[in-house]
């Protein structure tokens, strides 16, 4: 519901909808979903172009108690966006970094919520997105890697990478 109220530009039902998912994980102990929901805070505020905030609410995804590597990695690549958002290349290229460190442990194989956003296509499309705000001729074959192994059954996210993509080239100067 947050999700959904969210793309409908709906801000304060997607926030309540955030904290009533993040309660109830708290009363069971689910950590992974409180971390998913901050990751997804962290995604929305880089969205509004806040970079303080994308990387406060990804780090404190993160950093809360018993979350799963794969998310852990997801976090990492979320804070690399905000450094993004924010010009800062050498902390956004150590959050990258970071994330692959993690993705790279035997551990980080152990996925249940929200898979899809650290196997390989999403990762290179999170990285890519980081270099079109920095570096956008680096974003383009990251883009074009993203693309050649995107899931079709997923044409959503295609059609946004897709658009990201032919940002890059523009940005790159390459408007043809």
């Amino acid at each position: 519901a947050s999700w959904l109220a969210h793309d409908a530009g709906d801000a304060r039902s997607s926030d309540s909808w955030a904290d009533r998912a993040m309660r109830l994980a708290r009363e069971i102990g689910y950590h992974d979903m409180i971390a998913w929901m901050l990751t997804n805070r962290s995604q929305w505020a880089a969205t509004r172009e806040d970079p303080r905030q994308a990387v406060a609410f990804a780090s404190a995804a993160g950093r809360t108690r018993g979350v799963s590597t794969y998310l852990r990695a997801l976090c990492a690549l979320r804070i690399a966006h905000g450094h993004a958002l924010a010009g800062d290349a050498a902390a956004c290229e150590r959050s990258i970094a970071d994330a692959h460190r993690l993705l790279d442990r035997p551990d980080a194989s152990n996925r249940v919520l929200g898979e899809h956003a650290v196997s390989p296509p999403y990762v290179l499309a999170d990285e890519a997105r980081c270099w079109l705000q920095l570096r956008p001729r680096r974003a383009i074959t990251l883009y074009e890697a993203a693309l050649r192994e995107w899931p079709r059954d997923r044409p959503r996210g295609l059609g946004i990478q897709r658009a990201r993509l032919a940002l890059a080239w523009v940005a790159a100067g390459e408007r043809d």
